[in-house]
């Protein structure tokens, strides 16, 4: 259900989008990736569901190939960019 939700998601931010007005049309598409972590309910905090949705989504972006990852728990170690702090992601380079 979770991966069948991101398909979705995901090819609908692919559809190109025609803004414009007054003779000005601009077409826009978007790409996005995501991580998907799936647990069963109570068996984690919503910050470890979170931490593994972010590994999830680095391994989807470092991939390159599919727009988006299951969290399959064969990795726990951070994925590369990320902080050791709780602080999430490292922004900038």
């Amino acid at each position: 259900m979770a991966c069948a939700i991101a398909d979705r998601l995901l090819a609908s931010l692919r559809e190109s989008r025609r803004l414009g007005r007054r003779g000005r049309v601009v077409g826009i598409t978007s790409h996005a990736s995501a991580g998907v972590a799936v647990v069963a309910a109570g068996a984690c905090e919503a910050g470890e569901i979170l931490r593994r949705a972010v590994v999830a989504l680095y391994r989807a972006k470092g991939a390159g190939e599919d727009p988006w990852s299951l969290f399959d728990g064969s990795a726990f170690s951070q994925p590369p960019g990320f902080a050791a702090s709780r602080r999430g992601p490292r922004q900038g380079g």
